[in-house]
């Protein structure tokens, strides 16, 4: 599994997770560390954990173009 974090314009990170197959799966990720306002960067574990525990949060990046086709 390959992990990328990336900060997006809007200050919040979007994780990209790939599988072996090379599916890529992609999360907004909102993580407030203590008591401040600020976002924090996720660590490459909880990315990971996340996706081992909630696989359903990610979403594949080309879902519109998945529906489009279908039609």
């Amino acid at each position: 599994m390959i992990v990328k974090i990336l900060k997006d314009s809007s200050n919040s990170f979007l994780c990209t997770v790939q599988s072996k197959n090379g599916d890529q799966y992609v999360k907004k990720w909102f993580s407030k560390h203590g008591n401040n306002k600020e976002l924090g960067r996720p660590t490459f574990k909880e990315v990971e954990k996340d996706w081992k525990e909630n696989r359903d949060s990610f979403m594949y990046p080309n879902i519109k173009a998945l529906y489009l086709n279908e039609t």
